[in-house]
């Protein structure tokens, strides 16, 4: 970690201490009311500094936790002692992800289930909130995986990641994935025997695939009609295309 990455480590940590010493007073019985706005200033912060610093991941599940907040605030969802141990433990996890991502560690498996999790049960605390889609995105391109990652995230939607078709299968196996975003091309990705099983082999054998391809590409039209995929995206990605792809599929 560079002298910048220290400033923010210890400017982060202290807004997660406080932000736990504070929910800590609640679960003893203390300080309900001024605790909100307190949590909810810090979590802004954090999600601020996560987004300066493309920590993706935190800015996805802090943006979650404040719009709880503001539910909480709006007397929309109680202030239970559920969600306080909740926001506790998601103070623990936030820990875990920023040490990793400050220090250029890769988030295992363990790590990224466990924020899926967490964003799942905040929504959960939200009755007005409806069902967050996920997004599968497989890529060689790690550039390619995160900006497409990001947009989505933007948008409030879970974005898991694979660089493989043996990782993502796997992930698709494991998670109730609303689209899948593939590349085609890339040996070491084989997105087309991917989709093949997702399309062919696999229970949720209806979920929609765009298929991701460069320009020069002349049979993507045909391997999509193959693979009976909604859409296509050309490299380098146009987030205006890209998003005009999420309305049409996930928003209807």
């Amino acid at each position: 970690m560079n002298e910048t990455g220290n400033i923010f480590y210890d400017e982060l940590m202290l807004k997660l201490l406080n932000m736990e010493e504070v929910l800590i007073d609640v679960r003893n019985g203390n300080g309900r009311d001024d605790a909100i706005d307190v949590v909810f200033r810090e979590m802004h912060t954090i999600k601020g500094s996560a987004d300066l610093l493309g920590m993706f991941d935190v800015v996805s599940i802090t943006h979650k936790a404040e719009n709880l907040l503001v539910e909480i605030r709006d007397n929309t969802v109680e202030f239970s002692l559920e969600i306080c141990d909740l926001l506790i433990e998601l103070k623990k996890l936030l820990v875990v992800l920023i040490d990793n991502l400050l220090n250029g560690v890769d988030l295992n498996k363990e790590v990224m289930d466990l924020v899926h999790k967490f964003e799942e049960h905040l929504l959960l605390c939200m009755p007005t909130a409806k069902k967050i889609k996920t997004i599968l995105i497989v890529d060689e391109s790690f550039v390619i995986r995160e900006q497409i990652k990001k947009i989505a995230q933007d948008r409030g939607y879970i974005a898991i990641t694979a660089t493989t078709d043996v990782d993502g299968m796997l992930k698709f196996e494991n998670k109730t994935i609303d689209l899948v975003i593939s590349e085609i091309e890339s040996p070491l990705t084989n997105g087309i025997n991917m989709l093949k099983d997702i399309r062919y082999q696999s229970k949720n054998e209806q979920v929609p695939m765009v298929i991701l391809v460069s320009k020069d590409n002349k049979d993507f039209k045909q391997t999509g009609k193959e693979l009976l995929a909604k859409a296509w995206l050309f490299k380098p990605l146009n987030k205006d295309q890209l998003l005009v792809i999420f309305d049409n599929i996930l928003e209807k």
